[in-house]
């Protein structure tokens, strides 16, 4: 007889911004830039266009003046494009978890895979297909072989289905990484990587 654990829950409205920011982290993105972060982006540039005006007013050749311009001009570019890039992929994350809010979401960890069912439809998962499963943000997020990446709140998994989950994508040869939150208020904590404790 083969093993299955069944979870389901409901999508809450708390659980947006921490599964974009799971998912989006699960793609390798940098998180939106923070303010501080976003400063500092503005005084390169400033001083890029500082040191191309001091460039050009020792040496006196147009061509600082060209480059450098164009290197201003080209940066911000590139940060207008990113800013507006990551706000609307967290609008469309945002948008496909509200179509799920206040609805079941299923999952049904057996054997021989994973059966995701939701608002959304229905999906199998194969075991090979599991590729990488890591814990962040508070979900478990599970990446397949053709990049799709699905997350699972941690809070809705008890103890026999987390762990039948994280020894069936172990023996499929998924890696399967630990939490990566870290303790933010505690500088020795972080500087050495050890996992939150709830």
């Amino acid at each position: 007889m083969s093993a299955a654990h069944r979870v389901e829950y409901y999508v809450t409205p708390e659980m947006t911004d921490p599964a974009v920011r799971a998912s989006l982290a699960s793609r390798g993105m940098a998180l939106p830039p923070t303010l501080l972060a976003r400063a500092g982006r503005v005084i390169w540039l400033l001083a890029l266009a500082g040191m191309t005006y001091y460039t050009w007013s020792v040496h006196g050749s147009d061509w600082v003046v060209f480059v450098g311009s164009a290197a201003v001009l080209l940066l911000f570019g590139m940060y207008l494009l990113e800013h507006r890039y990551h706000r609307r992929l967290r609008a469309a994350f945002r948008e496909s978890v509200a179509r799920l809010e206040g609805k079941p979401v299923v999952w049904v960890f057996r054997d021989d895979g994973i059966t995701l069912s939701s608002a959304l439809g229905t999906r199998d998962i194969p075991w090979p297909t599991v590729r990488d499963l890591f814990n962040d943000f508070g979900f478990w997020m599970l990446a397949e072989a053709s990049g799709q990446v699905t997350a699972i709140p941690a809070d809705a998994l008890t103890g026999p289905a987390e762990r039948f989950l994280l020894d069936k994508a172990r023996a499929a040869g998924a890696a399967v990484r630990p939490p990566t939150d870290t303790i933010e208020d505690d500088y020795d904590d972080v500087a050495v990587g050890r996992p939150r404790t709830r």
